[in-house]
């Protein structure tokens, strides 16, 4: 990993709090309509595998990134795209649950002020 990469996630662990960073990183890298696969080269290799470990993440981030493993297989095996809408709304649903979790135990520096 790269070092600015790990700085840049400790900064918003410092301001978000684990868990509520945890959940913006998964949402941010799990969101199906706007993410990036990682293809099966030694390029991707070490993400591919230390991802779900990064850190040790929540329990929950760890699942959404093995569902997406999952999902990705899926895809590569030339699932029907009904299947495929389906898995993507459980993904959606896991992700929401994430931050809901995620929201209920805030740090004051990731307030904004009363809402």
């Amino acid at each position: 990993m790269q070092s600015r990469l790990l700085e840049a996630r400790q900064i918003v662990i410092n301001y978000a709090g684990v868990r509520l960073s945890a959940a913006l990183e998964g949402a941010d890298r799990f969101n199906l309509g706007n993410r990036w696969r990682l293809s099966a080269t030694p390029e991707h290799a070490l993400e591919r595998y230390v991802w779900p470990l990064l850190s040790y993440l929540p329990a929950t981030t760890v699942k959404i990134e093995r569902f997406r493993w999952e999902y990705d297989t899926m895809v590569e095996s030339g699932a029907p795209e009904p299947i495929l809408e389906g898995e993507r709304g459980k993904l959606a649903g896991m992700l929401e649950a994430q931050f809901s979790e995620a929201l209920t135990d805030i740090p004051d520096s990731a307030r904004a002020g009363m809402l």
